[in-house]
């Protein structure tokens, strides 16, 4: 809202403020639900999220951004390993000739061709 228009004077009219009153919150007091979402949040996260100090939150919150970091690479090189496996090759771009589900999918076949003894124990390999 322009200040001209509240009648405030002052920076040329640009901006004007309005106050507002506080908003009204109903809490529930019982504390049923909140402490089962509080059990839920330990037995999830380890601790309860609501009422961890903000260090205490944001050391757990990197450990999980690092652990999950590492197990993506880890998921990554998997992927890529049988993506060579199944003789797949990465272009001039750098990206794989077959999408990750082809691959998987390839390797599921030669696993239950390898089972029901259809291939050779190098191909099941």
């Amino acid at each position: 809202m322009r200040k001209r228009d509240t009648g405030e004077t002052g920076n040329r009219g640009e901006f004007g403020t309005i106050c507002r009153s506080d908003a009204e919150v109903q809490v529930d007091s019982s504390g049923q639900q909140g402490d089962a979402t509080g059990a839920a949040l330990v037995e999830r996260f380890g601790f309860d999220v609501r009422t961890a100090a903000p260090v205490d939150f944001d050391e757990h919150a990197a450990a999980a951004a690092a652990d999950l970091s590492e197990a993506r690479a880890r998921m990554r090189g998997h992927v890529d390993a049988l993506h060579r496996a199944v003789g797949d090759r990465k272009s001039a771009s750098g990206a794989w000739g077959k999408s990750d589900e082809q691959v998987v999918a390839a390797a599921r076949e030669w696993v239950s061709l390898a089972d029901g003894g259809a291939a050779s124990e190098a191909t099941g390999k």
